[in-house]
């Protein structure tokens, strides 16, 4: 669980770090993009752990359909909080630019890789114990 968190934990700092002192946005589109990095990362892992016995995240979600539709509706609400009124007046919310999104889903795609590599690297030490 260590491992997991902090590979979570990772990528929402480096959506801070990149956000703020690379890329210059201001706090309102940064606090967004680590909510939005929270929010995919975490969606991101639900594959990854999902794919512990089938070989791998990037083969899909096997028969679990149902995890497709969760997935497509949080982010269909994810994406309701930063681009609508309500959305932006209930959370406290910016749009967030294309390049912004670039980085969610890049760090998204290497945390759900780093935690495949957990996940091979915890099925090896369990091997190992029978």
């Amino acid at each position: 669980l260590l491992g997991y968190g902090s590979v979570l934990t990772l990528a929402t700092l480096a959506t801070l770090v990149i956000s703020h002192y690379a890329l210059g946005y201001d706090w309102m589109v940064v606090r967004t993009g680590i909510f939005v990095t929270l929010v995919v990362v975490q969606l991101a892992h639900a594959f990854s752990t999902r794919s512990r016995r089938s070989g791998g995240w990037w083969r899909g979600p096997g028969r679990n359909r149902l995890l497709v539709v969760g997935v497509a509706a949080s982010l269909a609400l994810q994406v309701a909080v930063g681009y609508t009124p309500i959305g932006r007046t209930l959370f406290d919310t910016a749009s967030l630019p294309a390049a912004a999104w670039a980085l969610v889903g890049g760090l998204a795609v290497l945390s759900a890789a780093a935690v495949d590599g957990l996940n091979r690297v915890v099925a090896r030490g369990r091997g190992a114990l029978r």
